[in-house]
């Protein structure tokens, strides 16, 4: 059907599009629900409030805490998140369902956001694909357990939609939030400064985009009043990872894991696979074209083992980024290329790819990359849910995730 009649929105299409995001989300979180009760069917809620988790309850429920002597405080996690869940707390709601129910809540929304921002840049087929690839990706287990990951895509993606449409008050509301949620929202407000001045939005864009740091600096002017460092919370990460800069030697051991011991070989099979794949197979919607992408997929994840996800946000992502640009447009370019370049300079890669996945332009240009090639779209995210499984249970567990 014809694109521009999609995005009308008439009923049916929105009708259709909610119940499809709507049974998107609750097939994901019920992959991610059944399998963390199994493993912790004594445990409760307390099965989704695991390691950074604590930490968020202990903001709500008593404040931060901080003291530079190189051990780990409260203060490395900003704000909104436990601002928001706070109430509930204080009621006598436990931290364990307050956070989870908080971040859930937030997530479920973000898909309402994302697929609403994307199917005005890029149609309704890429919308649909962005929100599954966000839904069934092993890290949007982070959208339902007490972290903040679900609201700050809510935030981000708020930013995003409202600056593209050239709602400069809302973008910068939003955007302000994104970066009392998280650090990378940093990253937001610079990459919507970029498109500011490059597309020559005016200075209302740049006002937007200024406003959008506001959050981090209210945080750090608190910090500042509270205890004396502005920078509490970047001196605080020290405790969980090393100093600031690019750790060669880390990021080098990552992109090697996919080629020690026995794995050169079923590496060189999964290329020339690809190799056959993409010149006969790549936009087929034959079994044949599924069957090979599944073996490729299947091979890389083993391959990769625990920094898949980092592998394929980071260096698939970007390839995405760069081969979407146009569709993805300035702001939503700068924004990745500015958190990539923070993460590579943040240390050793602790975290990176729950905080890749955080960022909705790699989302959205992953969408867009299924849509030519939904064989591979769909063994990617078959395995995606294999993984969000494994992973859900294993956080349960106590077992780190990401």
């Amino acid at each position: 059907m014809n694109e521009k009649i999609e995005q009308r929105g008439g009923g049916a299409f929105v009708k259709s599009n909610t119940i499809f995001i709507v049974l998107v989300w609750l097939c994901s979180r019920i992959i991610v629900w059944v399998p963390a009760m199994v493993v912790a069917q004594h445990a409760g809620w307390q099965a989704f409030n695991r390691w950074d988790g604590p930490w968020y309850g202990q903001i709500a429920t008593h404040g931060y805490d901080y003291a530079p002597n190189g051990q780990r405080h409260s203060v490395a996690f900003l704000p909104l998140f436990p601002l928001l869940a706070s109430p509930l707390v204080h009621v006598g709601v436990p931290w364990a369902i307050a956070g989870t129910l908080v971040n859930t809540v937030a997530f479920f929304g973000a898909l309402f956001v994302v697929f609403d921002y994307v199917q005005r840049r890029a149609g309704r087929i890429a919308a649909r694909w962005s929100v599954a690839t966000l839904a069934f990706l092993p890290l949007s287990l982070f959208g339902s357990v007490a972290y903040s990951e679900g609201l700050y895509i809510l935030c981000s993606a708020l930013t995003l939609r409202a600056f593209d449409r050239e709602r400069y008050a809302e973008a910068a509301l939003f955007g302000l939030l994104s970066s009392a949620t998280r650090l990378t929202g940093l990253a937001l407000a610079s990459g919507l400064l970029i498109a500011a001045f490059a597309e020559r939005r005016g200075p209302r864009a740049v006002a937007a985009a200024l406003a959008s740091s506001l959050g981090a600096a209210a945080y750090a002017t608190f910090l500042a009043w509270r205890f004396g460092d502005p920078l509490a919370s970047v001196h605080a990460q020290t405790a969980w990872r090393a100093a600031a800069g690019f750790d060669w030697a880390a990021w080098f051991e990552v992109l090697r894991m996919g080629f020690n011991d026995a794995k050169p070989v079923p590496q060189l099979i999964a290329l020339v696979l690809l190799v056959f794949w993409w010149f006969r197979l790549r936009s087929s919607l034959s079994i044949a074209s599924f069957i090979v992408a599944a073996v490729i997929v299947a091979i890389e994840a083993w391959a990769w083992s625990y920094d898949a996800m980092t592998m394929l946000l980071i260096v698939g992502g970007t390839l995405a980024v760069l081969a979407f640009r146009k569709r993805l447009g300035v702001a939503a370019c700068a924004y990745w290329l500015v958190t990539v370049a923070m993460l590579f300079l943040g240390g050793t890669p602790f975290s990176v790819d729950r905080n890749a996945y955080a960022v909705v332009p790699v989302i959205m240009a992953f969408g867009l990359a299924w849509v030519q090639l939904p064989s591979l779209g769909v063994a990617t995210l078959a395995a995606g849910a294999y993984g969000l499984a494994l992973d859900a249970a294993a956080f349960a567990a106590w077992k780190w995730v990401a």
